[in-house]
């Protein structure tokens, strides 16, 4: 870290490509009594359709971080089997194809994900679900920080998902 930030990090993304649809049937069948799913869009086009079939197919809730501009594209226009989608507020805007995160939002819920979590940095969060579209304000504090912010969230967001506790 540098200066309270993460100044460098290696990461081996060519674990991805190992991960294919074949790759998301056999743990999904072989995990046992889970109560979830949380994937990202790091995962190929072909993996993520295949594990929102199996995670529909076994009533499992199916969370879904969709990491980056560019790879959020690798949802698609079907958004049915998705129980909670977390974006960040580039990555809505380009996949509901507006520029307000409250029409974005209602875009992707329309699609099919069941709730939708939008961050907007120091401005919160845009949320929605079946109970209606709202913000969740970011208190205000000094951040020293912010690597692992929207993690943190949609991990906890999905742990609440799995559980069939209210999610937002």
């Amino acid at each position: 870290f540098h200066r309270g930030e993460l100044f460098a990090a290696v990461a081996d993304m060519d674990i991805f490509d190992d991960m294919d649809e074949r790759f998301c049937e056999t743990p999904l069948a072989a995990a046992g009594n889970i109560a979830g799913v949380f994937a990202d869009c790091n995962l190929a086009a072909d993996a993520l359709t295949t594990l929102r079939t199996n995670c529909r197919k076994a009533h499992l809730p199916l969370a879904i971080d969709a990491v980056s501009l560019a790879k959020s594209q690798r949802l698609g226009n079907d958004l049915t089997g998705i129980r909670l989608l977390c974006l960040n507020r580039d990555e809505a805007m380009a996949l509901a194809g507006t520029d307000r995160s409250d029409q974005a939002v209602a875009a992707l819920r329309r699609r099919g994900a069941q709730a939708v979590t939008v961050g907007e940095g120091r401005h919160g969060v845009k949320a929605g679900d079946e109970t209606g579209i709202f913000t969740l304000t970011m208190p205000q504090t000094e951040v020293a920080n912010v690597s692992g912010a929207g993690d943190a969230l949609a991990g906890r967001h999905a742990q609440r998902a799995a559980h069939e506790v209210e999610i937002l």
